[in-house]
């Protein structure tokens, strides 16, 4: 049975940050790390629900790119055509905000780390923490859980190894995998790169923690009113776009340069909102009352101004492929890639605010859910446990229901065509979220020591 539990004002660990660092928010935490700190700056609930819906989120975008949805992932389903124009526009504009809003938190609750290690006179206990709990989850992921996806999508997908071959086979070539995989290392691989890249975040941060707290909100005072800092965005990206266009991959931190000005900005917005105690003072747009609805027109703006970028893309691209449309948005000195640059952070700053005011006047309790023996759990807790494993989680799942369905090729009737990369992607998502959380709080609740790191 799910239900909300009223949180306000409670103590939290010094070194928490938006995924990398959940800690219980009041809640029943891990037997491996139930430590409780007092008279330390307290959580925001709304925010700590903020992220649990973002980390759902990102399942759901990443179960989208499998049955047609833009972006890159281990298979495609063969039982669909490569591209769905709803989920190609699904992935594109949920792209515009959730890593961003995934920095913004990040920085607001790396600032309650933060100030509290200004106050004790040093920020080592801060650091050594953060890097513990965001950089080993990196290389663990790295080293040992993204081989595995690769083996269990080469030995179990289509075509794959296993049943073909005898077990002994089948190991060596696992252990192929594995080892091509160590030998070939470059960095950071799968979507831990937000670990990594918010890791070096809150390392700056920290060594500029000198700087008092009024700095921050004196160099984004009425930014509500001074668009500065996103007309510096939006110029940025077109300009990072030039050589580093979307898609490609900065190493070792695996990391695309194309988005790096939203998230240095959303952390830095997030960083000053903290200091100033208000989270979306900072934000350009301000929502006080029917969020939803705002949220709602956000989005359908947002749906609404792709096509038209998109349309003047395809009126400008010489090719008829409607896909150089989109690779055209992609970078490079033109009018398409300076309207996605544009449009990408309009739809940020629209649809941020909407959010956060959103969960601060309806989610502004902690999510529970209630399970056997009246023991209640707290999701935000394991998020970010659930974060690392949805890839390993999602990809069983995934190939599991392909081998079922059994399909050789896209099916040619034209409704399945439309409407079955969209259920598909709900049906599955919505598994894949509910597996992510179970897994995570196997891993956290019963291997030990893990919950003193996630």
């Amino acid at each position: 049975m799910y239900r909300s539990k009223a949180i306000q004002s409670l103590p939290t660990k010094h070194d928490e940050s938006a995924l990398g660092e959940l800690d219980d928010v009041g809640m029943q935490r891990s037997k491996h790390s139930d430590i409780r700190r007092r008279g330390q700056p307290a959580r925001r609930a709304d925010l700590d629900n903020l992220r649990t819906f973002l980390t759902a989120l990102v399942v759901v975008h990443h179960t989208a790119i499998p049955y047609g949805g833009l972006g890159s992932w281990k298979f495609h389903s063969k039982c669909f055509p490569p591209l769905s124009l709803a989920l190609v526009a699904f992935n594109g504009i949920d792209q515009t905000f959730f890593m961003g809003a995934f920095f913004f938190l990040s920085g607001w609750f790396s600032g309650l780390g933060i100030s509290h290690g200004v106050q004790r006179g040093s920020q080592k206990p801060f650091l050594r923490s953060r890097l513990v709990r965001l950089t080993v989850p990196a290389l663990v992921y790295t080293i040992f859980i993204d081989p595995l996806i690769n083996v269990i999508l080469d030995g179990f997908g289509p075509d794959g190894f296993v049943g073909e071959n005898e077990w002994s086979h089948s190991l060596a070539l696992s252990t192929s995998i594995f080892w091509t995989s160590w030998i070939n290392f470059t960095g950071i691989r799968g979507p831990v790169w937000y670990s990594a890249l918010l890791a070096c975040f809150d390392v700056i941060a920290s060594l500029l923690s000198s700087t008092p707290t009024s700095k921050w909100s004196d160099l984004f005072r009425n930014t509500s009113s001074n668009l500065g800092p996103w007309l510096a965005s939006i110029l940025l990206s077109f300009v990072i776009r030039l050589p580093y266009p979307v898609g490609t991959k900065f190493w070792p931190l695996n990391v695309q340069p194309a988005f790096v000005p939203q998230y240095i900005l959303a952390y830095v917005l997030g960083q000053a909102s903290q200091a100033a105690q208000n989270p979306y003072i900072y934000l350009p747009f301000r929502v006080s009352r029917r969020p939803l609805t705002h949220l709602f027109r956000s989005l359908s703006c947002s749906a609404m101004s792709l096509g038209l970028v998109l349309y003047i893309s395809a009126a400008l691209t010489p090719d008829p492929d409607p896909m150089a449309a989109v690779h055209s948005l992609a970078g490079g000195f033109s009018l398409p890639a300076l309207l996605y640059a544009i449009w990408n952070e309009v739809s940020f700053a629209a649809i941020m605010p909407a959010l956060i005011t959103l969960f601060s006047q309806r989610f502004n309790s902690s999510w529970t859910l209630k399970i056997g023996n009246n023991k209640v759990v707290n999701l935000p807790r394991y998020s970010y446990a659930a974060f690392l494993l949805h890839p390993l989680v999602s990809l069983i799942i995934e190939l599991s229901l392909e081998n079922i369905m059994g399909c050789s090729s896209p099916e040619s009737a034209s409704m399945i065509r439309i409407l079955g990369p969209i259920l598909m992607t709900l049906s599955v998502g919505l598994l894949n979220i509910a597996a992510s959380w179970i897994a995570a709080y196997l891993l956290v609740e019963y291997v030990p020591y893990i919950g003193m790191v996630i």
